[in-house]
């Protein structure tokens, strides 16, 4: 959820500072007001493109600010996690700031970041929509994993996962050797290659062990030297006065004097101890020219071999995997390709047997689906709507199935894909009823509402505000909008005003009061301050709170 936003200096707003809380947030205004630069600020701060047009007239640089907190296991702590970005209390900071002359620094907790990782970053915390947007509701790529994030069974859906690429694997290794044919000069390359590497007989221990003998090796004279010093300072040293120290006070019995002694003696025998592991330690030392040489002639012929065949000992041991295949597979190729067909059976059967489980869950929950989809089309005023989940056969990593949305809404009509339904006002109450229900699976922590209201009024508008409000108790909802019963249902209420001082226009936005609730939702409704109007406005604040209790 957003916790706060700063803008200065951005088109008309000169500094604005908001404090937000989790529920469901109205914004009203006049046209013209300033509305869209509250959610243009929001975008930006997601990644959206900038511009030095939206710095104020007179100013050299904007600065847009906001504060982000997201539940625990939100994969966004992930992706700050895999950049290196600390995080604390799950929260996070984006600013940005661009000047005149083109140039902008966008940051996340004062690191750095470029505008393709923010607009990844926030992908899956800030659902931006306005009446004719088309995200991820409407793109039919994303529609298999609402699904899935309904079906909730993620052992189920991994294990198709792994299993389809086991098949995959298998299945490009075919091709692979249908494609290739090897002749004899192929073949004597391969047991070239074979040779050297057998004839190298290196291991990970042996050049684990060379490498830390050279290594000591080459600071022998380094250790050598501290090694004198530290003998000869601790040989010259009066350290066993410590143990006559203790043998006077050996007629002592006072508890304290008792264990000061104690702590000497130990002292001095740890001393004692350490001087002798010291000598012994320089006296192992032992420096081989001749030794080093060959552990340095050894090594260089290990990474003359590895170079050749990669950048460490481990490619150099896939090499030689891969050349004893090529070379059995010379010898026998057709059986080697029959070997591969009966293991690419056996894996896609083993992937069928998992994706049919999870196409027949799938097909079980699309129904239970359909029912909570069409009770929200319903609530909205959309009674006509029939909504239907459709399946294709097609395999991939996410099973046999295809899935696609489709939505008729009126009576007669064929059914049609989702993204072809393009009335503006049953658009925006089929998907505000359908993210009542998916955004609580994709982890989004703020939608935002961009006067997705238009056209609609009465007990349509009032549907809107209660669906907003059910909304609210999952995710933080913020709503531009200009009609009375939508803000009514709000838990806070920001009024968007403009306002001109000596030739400066300025955009400013303020929380209202109940009072002054009950005067913004009288002039959007009837433009009037009448007691009748007042009366009418404060009628439906009460009645919305009360339903909402």
């Amino acid at each position: 959820m957003i916790l706060s936003l700063y803008v200065k200096n951005f088109v008309l707003i000169d500094e604005l500072t908001l404090d937000f809380q989790n529920g469901f947030s109205a914004f009203s205004g006049e046209t013209g007001a300033g509305k869209s630069l509250f959610i243009d600020a929001i975008s930006i701060l997601c990644g959206a493109k900038v511009s030095p047009s939206f710095i104020q007239k007179g100013a050299q640089k904007a600065v847009l600010e906001m504060c982000v907190e997201v539940h625990k296991k939100h994969p966004s702590l992930q992706k700050l996690a895999e950049a290196e970005i600390e995080v604390e209390d799950h929260s996070f900071i984006i600013s940005k700031t661009f000047t005149q002359e083109g140039k902008s620094t966008t940051k996340v907790n004062s690191r750095n970041v470029t505008a393709a990782f923010l607009r990844d970053l926030m992908s899956d915390v800030i659902d931006i929509h306005s009446q004719h947007d088309s995200q991820y509701l409407l793109n039919p790529k994303s529609h298999l994993g609402l699904l899935d994030n309904f079906v909730q069974d993620d052992d189920l859906t991994s294990s198709v996962r792994t299993a389809y690429k086991d098949y995959k694997q298998k299945q490009q290794e075919l091709d692979t050797l249908l494609e290739k044919e090897f002749n004899q000069e192929d073949l004597d390359f391969f047991m070239f290659q074979l040779d050297e590497i057998n004839a190298l007989d290196a291991s990970e221990n042996e050049i684990e062990e060379l490498e830390n003998y050279q290594k000591d090796m080459m600071a022998f004279e380094r250790v050598s030297k501290a090694l004198n010093e530290a003998m000869q300072a601790i040989d010259t040293s009066s350290y066993e006065n410590i143990y006559e120290a203790t043998k006077a006070l050996d007629e002592l019995e006072q508890e304290a004097l008792v264990k000061i002694k104690e702590e000497m003696l130990n002292a001095y025998y740890l001393i004692d101890e350490q001087k002798d592991a010291l000598h012994a330690y320089a006296n192992s030392l032992e420096y081989d020219e001749e030794k080093l040489n060959q552990v340095q002639e050894r090594l260089f012929q290990i990474q003359k071999i590895v170079r050749k065949h990669g950048h460490t000992f481990k490619d150099v041991l896939l090499k030689k995997e891969e050349l004893v295949s090529k070379i059995e597979l010379f010898s026998d190729r057709d059986a080697a390709i029959a070997l591969k067909q009966q293991e690419i059976e056996q894996l896609y059967k083993e992937f069928y047997k998992h994706a049919s489980k999870l196409s027949e869950k799938r097909k079980q929950r699309a129904k239970e689906l359909e029912k909570e989809i069409q009770v929200q089309l319903e609530d909205l005023y959309l009674p006509n709507a029939k909504f239907e989940i459709t399946f294709t056969n097609q395999d991939s990593v996410h099973g046999i199935d295809g899935v696609e949305f489709y939505i008729s809404m009126n009576k007669g009509e064929s059914l049609r894909p989702l993204t072809k339904v393009i009335s503006g006002g049953e658009l925006s109450r089929l998907m505000l009823g359908l993210k009542v229900i998916f955004t609580k699976l994709q982890h989004i922590e703020t939608i935002i509402f961009d006067e997705i209201d238009t056209g609609v009024s009465g007990k349509v508008a009032y549907a809107i505000g209660q669906k907003m409000k059910e909304l609210a108790k999952v995710t933080q909802v913020f709503s531009i909008t200009h009609l009375a019963p939508v803000a009514a249902h709000a838990d806070a209420h920001y009024l968007v005003r403009k306002e001109e001082v000596n030739d400066h226009t300025s955009t400013s936005i303020v929380s209202l009061s109940y009072d002054e609730r009950i005067r913004e939702l009288a002039m959007i409704s009837t433009n009037s301050l009448s007691d009748k109007a007042l009366d009418a406005a404060k009628e439906l604040l009460d009645s919305c709170e009360e339903s909402h209790g």
